[in-house]
């Protein structure tokens, strides 16, 4: 997905510097009390929502040949939102520490890392800086922290079990292996882990069951995978 687009995108949401917050009339009505049994709220949004046009727009950049959007809904966590702006602001001290310096530039080959993160920078640039409030109403720029909005694919009973209590890290493929429900999740062609993608298309025709999730994803910079390698390939 070219950089560009990104840009574009940027410009549907709400806060340019907090993109993941939403537009005060879907947050006013996703918060209100509701007689559901979660732990997170949620409530559908409507084409006359300013969300809508962001979500379908970045849907059908690489439309699902499987899938069409059939309805779209909001869902709010606080507790999750607060764990995710606290992780930006860590992520970002992180960033500036030389321990945390990244170590690709050291691997070979060396041409097509650099090519492949001159592609993420752009990318990157497109939603950042980020800021996050902090104590006593402080607004606190992130210039090392970056978010992206990522598609995840499943199905609805692991969509439910996301919204409750977020993405599971715990990264083992085989930890409900033995029972009735079966392995947790594949083992990846990178490593057991969570995956995600630019691609709506990707997310929905090869992950998902009926159901695709659209998170913030943030993160330091990454370790860029060429090609070549696998998971049995030492990073």
């Amino acid at each position: 997905m070219s950089s560009s687009f990104f840009v574009n995108l940027r410009g549907k949401v709400q806060n340019l510097f907090s993109p993941w917050l939403l537009s005060e009339s879907l947050f006013q009505r996703v918060r209100a009390p509701s007689a559901q049994k979660n732990l997170h709220h949620e409530c559908e949004v409507l084409p006359s929502d300013p969300e809508w046009d962001f979500v379908t727009s970045y849907f059908f950049q690489y439309a699902s040949l499987t899938y069409s959007i059939k309805r779209v809904f909001c869902i709010h966590n606080p507790l999750q939102t607060e764990q995710f702006e606290a992780s930006l602001v860590t992520m970002n001290g992180e960033a500036q520490n030389p321990f945390f310096s990244p170590k690709w530039p050291e691997k070979d080959p060396t041409g097509s890392r650099t090519q492949a993160m001159a592609r993420w920078r752009e990318s990157a640039n497109a939603f950042s800086p980020v800021a996050v409030m902090r104590a006593g109403f402080r607004k606190e720029v992130l210039s090392h922290a970056f978010v992206f909005p990522y598609w995840h694919g499943s199905n609805q009973e692991k969509v439910q079990s996301i919204c409750d209590t977020g993405f599971a890290y715990f990264g083992k493929h085989d930890y409900l292996t033995g029972g009735d429900r079966g392995p947790s999740t594949d083992v990846g062609f990178f490593g057991s882990g969570i995956y995600f993608t630019n691609s709506a298309r990707y997310a929905a025709d090869i992950y998902s069951s009926g159901h695709l999730l659209l998170a913030w994803v943030s993160m330091r910079s990454p370790y860029p995978v060429i090609e070549e390698e696998g998971p049995d390939t030492p990073l």
